[in-house]
């Protein structure tokens, strides 16, 4: 008897969960093999493209300590100078411009997988995005902090706890060259917190990732199944897992760096699948750490219009307590949207925890997720050619 799609679905999660796949490792190879061995025979040209990579999150702490150090200096220009570097590096990572931290210390590599279904020649594309890396855990008492639903004077959105990373060494600099002790402590205590935080993320073993992002790559990989069946006449589309997500999108910007001549953004969307497996679906009302980037209100209307129709409940969130791969493609200048859900209460639990194993999957939101893609590529590809994507 051939499997359902739950069932399908939970098995896909469930030996995924199974492979240790840290960012840029050989187990994230693994992991990419695996997602190519899963797509069915009809998509085009499966690959794994592999890219250079850092894989760890040493660009947040090493301009920390050395906003950090810049607190016990006696000379104010030289504090000045080290905090306004600290500050301008990890604005640099969150903002997504140059990276140069990053980009100079790429020593490893992360893994690609990319197919294609539909029509090659076709004037719009779709890109549907899941990564198939883990993370390394947070300590507990962090982990429970942003795993926690938004407080609700908040409004459902969430602290800017990402910010943070470049709040830090800024008050630094600003409580030097103000001569603001309690503010040149502050800062320095912040990036304390942050150097012992990734360091301590650092040694820990990578989590199973069954809801992040096992679920996302289950929602892409039933999505190719649903569409060898009956292909899209006149739209094309890239299923692609990324590695390295998890350490700042290191696998999508690789990605978009060799493929962005090939995607125009007047003809393109990219549909970003990141932990579909909690109780409730949701489309992001938009990204950023910095800066927000808003999904354009069309988009997220054409989805909610392909959520109607395939019967799948979705609402329109804040941003989420991470960037996503979502992101890279907003600083890319691609139109897109990222599809998420929530726990009942609102908030994430296992987030970045060793529980986030497949007993704690809601299968059937994952299943809904791939239902909703599924009815999205064929509105979009029932419009006219002269149309957007």
């Amino acid at each position: 008897m051939p499997e359902d799609a739950s069932e399908q679905t939970l098995r896909w999660i469930r030996q995924l969960a199974a492979i240790e796949r840290s960012s840029a490792s050989a187990g994230e190879r693994r992991a990419a093999e695996w997602v190519i061995a899963q797509l069915p025979d009809r998509t085009t040209c499966p690959r794994i493209e592999s890219e250079r990579a850092h894989g760890t999150h040493l660009p947040f702490a090493l301009p920390s300590a050395v906003a950090l150090a810049a607190g016990f200096a006696r000379s104010r220009f030289v504090a000045a100078l080290m905090a306004g570097l600290g500050t301008a590096a990890i604005v640099d990572e969150l903002g997504g411009h140059l990276r140069l931290l990053r980009r100079a210390w790429a020593r490893r590599r992360t893994y690609n997988v990319v197919a294609e279904i539909g029509n090659p020649q076709a004037a719009r594309s779709v890109v549907f995005v899941s990564h198939h890396d883990v993370a390394r855990p947070w300590a507990a008492a962090f982990g429970a902090l942003v795993s926690a639903p938004p407080p609700r004077l908040l409004r459902g959105r969430r602290p800017p706890i990402a910010r943070t990373l470049a709040y830090a060494p800024l008050m630094v600099l600003l409580g030097v060259a103000a001569k603001a002790r309690t503010l040149r402590w502050t800062g320095m205590a912040l990036c304390a917190l942050i150097v012992a935080l990734f360091g301590d993320v650092a040694r820990r073993p990578p989590v199973p990732g069954a809801n992040d992002n096992g679920s996302g790559v289950a929602a892409v990989l039933g999505l190719a199944c649903e569409l060898a069946g009956s292909c899209p006449a006149a739209l094309r589309v890239l299923l692609l897992s990324t590695g390295s997500e998890e350490t700042m999108l290191e696998g999508m910007e690789a990605f978009l760096r060799r493929h962005r001549n090939e995607l125009d953004p007047s003809r393109t969307l990219v549909v970003c699948l990141d932990m579909v497996g909690w109780d409730r679906l949701i489309v992001r009302e938009g990204e950023g750490v910095l800066r927000h980037y808003p999904s354009r209100p069309q988009d997220v209307e054409l989805l909610l219009q392909a959520a109607r129709a395939a019967g799948v409940d979705i609402a329109v969130a804040p941003p989420g307590p991470a960037p996503t791969d979502g992101l890279a493609a907003r600083w890319a200048g691609l139109p897109t949207i990222c599809v998420s859900s929530i726990a009942a209460n609102g908030g994430y639990p296992h987030y970045h925890r060793p529980t986030d194993v497949p007993d704690n999957i809601n299968v059937e939101t994952v299943v809904a997720a791939r239902r909703l893609c599924a009815e999205l590529v064929g509105q979009l590809d029932s419009l006219p050619d002269a149309g957007r994507a």
